[in-house]
């Protein structure tokens, strides 16, 4: 479930499910030899935990002679080596450096000869491996060095096995430690492997005639060769998908002509076998029809408390409400029914849906562009599925002076200042059909937009001091339960310094606010205004989207991100950046030249930025990097892997730093699959990578 720094491992040609490793040609795991014992090999600037030296050998470990194989990582004591040096070749082989002055003896100690690279859940598997009986008394086994597992030996022959003959039960990037230890329970030498496990293929019902196409984008205005009609009752089946825009993407187990293996599904429109997990986050009620409960008799309605979790097998938006049907029936209203939008959250495997309607920003000076054919429409819903009063078609070229907007579901939700006939003034537009710009500025669609809100009656203002000792012209008073949007903030003792997304006159879009007085939203979460606090506004961008290779693609997706924060946009519309990185540096390096610094270096710099790779960075350098408005990209192990991840900083605390992390959330072991603001205190950061000082990062810096 981590992707890799080292340019070597297993870099696929082929990716499975959602977040899951690309799989290995060879059938069986590599295993590779690392150095001598006990010793560590020291950081390389060119790839994130490469080892030096040894000649290369690219053969399954079964078929190696036993000098020349072993684990995927070494622990000799107290030294972890992860490495493999060189660069894995683009078929997906892991290459790996064979002992250098190792001994026979040493090499047949403890040694892993057979596991599978890939299997999926339930799935028995055979792991096994052989141990030198003379030195090694007891041969033991752990998961994630959290779960024991049982090891059988047999002396006679040296054989170890961990018996799998029910596979395993979670899906993800599995990782191993064997060990050996002698009669005084001495640890003598210990393997590391990975296993990924991964779910079976989904499979996907169409519940009515749909399109599978190569985009996103309104089916009717697609060309022919980028789409197909699909009939009602069709079953396809998917190693992985993702969700965008109201959509599901998915990776075919069959081509279907002429969109091919990768294409896109209109949600509504597909049954997926795998439940949504709803969760409750205000007190609500499940009602049979789309209304408040007052309006309900008590047998049609039943209550929620907040942190409810229920599972949904299907939803759909209506208005204010979604239609949801239950897993398991509710009394006395059944499995069928509504609830109201506000504080609601789905989620299913890296997908979190936030339901609720997010607050606006005020604009001024703003205008909406249409660029492509579509339609204004009063729900995020297909503009098919809607009634002709419900949807007004708009040509290339319209434009509309907008007063207030928000990101929901891949929509732009806009506040016109004129109406459009039959819709009115407020509904939806498709984000990737229009172009919406202040001051001729484009503004980007952002799920997780900041908006401040006053709590009670305050003044936005020129300085941080009392209003009373302040000119007229420097404040403008805000009213209880105003909006603002908001670009980038930082804390100054008892006030917020922001950078509004909207100025106010007289004071324009740089001031202060008193702390007490306001509140700061992101997407659905309320924003902590602790002392000492800065973050940019980054857009959060998920690995787990990516069409290809979605476990080792963090560092394109970070890097993504700060080009994004400084303006580079897809050179294709439809197209996500991080897919544009990684084709660059496919075409130009490999695929497996991802995890290499000096390439993702020459990435930046050939889209018009400067700066560098260092593996020494500090804590105050970082701090300095965002005071200057520049978000960072920075490595480490997490969660104790074998595995590499690089993440996005985008702020700091008093406590450590925020991070938008492309994986999902590392302090829950990536339990938590959504990534976006989450603050890596100081102590999990020097667990987790080096430590202050000798931190990986890149500085990218606009020219």
């Amino acid at each position: 479930m981590f992707c890799r720094y080292q340019s070597g491992g297993f870099a696929g040609s082929r990716s499975q499910i959602g977040g899951q490793c690309p799989v290995p040609t060879a059938g069986l795991g590599v295993a590779t030899r690392i150095g001598a014992a006990g010793a560590r090999s020291p950081p390389m600037a060119g790839n994130f935990g490469a080892s030096p030296g040894g000649s290369r050998r690219v053969v399954a470990a079964g078929a190696l002679p036993p000098g020349d194989r072993c684990g995927v990582g070494r622990r000799r004591r107290d030294h972890l080596q992860l490495g493999v040096g060189g660069r894995a070749p683009d078929d997906g082989r892991m290459v790996g450096n064979c002992p250098v002055g190792r001994t026979m003896a040493d090499a047949d100690l403890l040694e892993v000869l057979t596991y599978p690279a890939e299997t999926e859940i339930n799935v028995p598997v055979v792991i096994q491996g052989r141990y030198n009986p003379d030195r090694i008394v007891r041969v033991a086994a752990i998961a994630e060095d959290r779960f024991p597992l049982k090891v059988l030996q047999t002396p006679a022959t040296g054989l170890w096995e961990i018996p799998a003959n029910n596979g395993f039960q979670q899906a993800g990037l599995r990782w191993f430690r064997v060990q050996g230890f002698d009669q005084n329970e001495v640890l003598l030498d210990d393997d590391l492997f990975r296993i990924v496990v991964r779910p079976p293929a989904l499979t996907f019902t169409l519940r009515a005639d749909t399109v599978f196409k190569a985009s996103t984008s309104d089916s009717r205005l697609l060309p022919d060769g980028q789409k197909v009609d699909l009939k009602a009752g069709t079953v396809l089946r998917a190693y992985r998908y993702g969700a965008i825009d109201n959509h599901f993407k998915v990776y075919l187990t069959e081509p279907v002509p002429p969109v091919g293996d990768f294409g896109y599904l209109w949600q509504p429109h597909v049954e997926v076998t795998l439940p949504w997990t709803l969760r409750c986050e205000v007190d609500t009620w499940f009602g049979i029809d789309p209304l408040p409960p007052e309006d309900l008799p008590s047998d049609r309605r039943v209550a929620l408390p907040a942190g409810t979790i229920l599972n949904v097998l299907s939803h759909s938006s209506q208005g204010n409400y979604v239609r949801v049907q239950l897993a398991q029936p509710l009394a006395p209203v059944g499995p069928e029914g509504f609830l109201r939008r506000q504080g609601l959250t789905l989620s299913r495997l890296g997908e979190t849906l936030y339901l609720s309607p997010l607050p606006e920003v005020p604009l001024a000076d703003a205008t909406l562009q249409i660029t492509q054919r579509t339609f204004f429409k009063r729900t995020t819903d297909q503009a098919g599925q809607l009634p002709e009063s419900d949807r007004a078609l708009l040509e290339p070229g319209a434009r509309y002076p907008v007063l207030a907007y928000s990101c929901e579901r891949g929509h732009f939700r806009v506040r016109l200042a004129e109406t459009v006939p039959p819709v009115g003034r407020e509904g939806f537009f498709f984000a990737q059909h229009v172009l919406l710009t202040r001051n001729g500025q484009p503004i980007p669609y952002d799920p997780n937009l900041r908006v401040l809100t006053a709590r009670r009656n305050t003044f936005f203002k020129k300085y941080p001091l009392d209003t009373q000792v302040l000119d007229r012209s420097d404040r403008v008073e805000l009213l209880a339960g105003q909006t603002c949007g908001v670009l980038d903030y930082a804390l100054a003792k008892d006030h917020v310094r922001v950078t509004l997304a909207t100025g106010l006159p007289p004071v324009g879009d740089r001031g202060y606010v008193y702390r007490p007085h306001v509140q700061l939203q992101q997407g659905e979460r309320t924003i902590s205004l602790q002392p000492e606090r800065r973050v940019l506004g980054v857009v959060y961008f998920s690995q787990r989207d990516n069409p290809r290779d979605p476990l080792v693609t963090c560092n394109v997706t970070t890097i993504a991100m700060v080009l994004y924060f400084h303006g580079v946009r897809p050179r294709q519309r439809g197209t996500q950046l991080e897919d544009e990185l990684y084709q660059w540096i496919i075409e130009r390096h490999g695929r497996s030249a991802r995890g290499d610094n000096s390439v993702l270096q020459r990435l930046y710099y050939a889209y018009g930025f400067r700066g560098g790779f260092n593996t020494n960075r500090t804590w105050a350098q970082i701090r300095h990097e965002i005071d200057q408005g520049r978000p960072v990209a920075i490595g480490g192990q997490f969660v104790r892997s074998p595995a590499g991840h690089i993440v996005c900083v985008v702020g700091y605390t008093r406590e450590g730093l925020i991070v938008h992390d492309p994986y999902g959330d590392a302090r829950t072991g990536y339990s938590v699959t959504e990534g976006p603001a989450l603050l890596y205190t100081y102590r999990f950061l020097t667990q987790e990578l080096v430590g202050d000082g000798t931190t990986w990062a890149h500085f990218i810096l606009p020219n």
